[in-house]
């Protein structure tokens, strides 16, 4: 059991793991992963690093607060959820529906199940409406209508990052006498 996690109904064993970020350098090089693995499209980047509806790398991101030129405080989990939500994966419903009224469901429905899984916590609707939250609606919206893009809104210098090696899968295609012979899948290490 996890002594820094309260004990919750749904996770009754407290093994709800909460990522907890120790400086700005360390969540840029985060976002800085997360824009070159998404080629900065937002469908990808929505894809891959989805926190709720599970992405590939849903734990990458979380429970990132990012303090952007643009728009201040945007908490990134909220941005991708909301996005994510955008885009169909809560179903038809909800799909091309505004941010602001996927923002009002989501976090009545959040609050009640927050208040319903820890009773320390009670239904309070004064949790509506943080500073954060708004800005990440704010920047979802740009960001869907394409006022800016996702280098613009982290306003980050990737290239001063050197993040490391991740596996990618490439296409490779080996010629001969001007013939393509055949088309194959390597493993490639990229450093960048």
């Amino acid at each position: 059991m996890n002594q820094n996690n309260p004990i919750l109904f749904f996770d009754f064993l407290g093994l709800e793991q909460r990522k907890k970020w120790k400086s700005r350098e360390e969540k840029e090089r985060a976002i800085c992963m997360a824009l070159k693995m998404s080629n900065e499209d937002i469908s990808t980047f929505v894809d891959l690093f989805d926190p709720t509806f599970g992405g590939e790398y849903d734990f990458f991101l979380k429970n990132l607060e990012f303090d952007t030129p643009l728009y201040g405080n945007v908490d990134v989990d909220w941005l991708i959820t909301l996005l994510a939500v955008y885009q169909g994966e809560a179903g038809y419903f909800l799909k091309g529906m505004n941010l602001f009224r996927i923002y009002i469901i989501g976090k009545l429905w959040w609050i009640y199940i927050d208040s319903m899984d820890d009773p320390n916590v009670k239904f309070d609707l004064r949790r509506f409406g943080q500073k954060n939250e708004i800005a990440a609606i704010l920047a979802g919206q740009d960001l869907i209508n394409g006022k800016i893009t996702l280098s613009d809104l982290f306003g980050i210098d990737c290239y001063k990052y050197k993040c490391g090696k991740y596996l990618i899968h490439e296409k490779s295609r080996r010629f001969s006498d001007k013939k393509r012979r055949y088309r194959r899948y390597r493993k490639k290490y990229i450093d960048w």
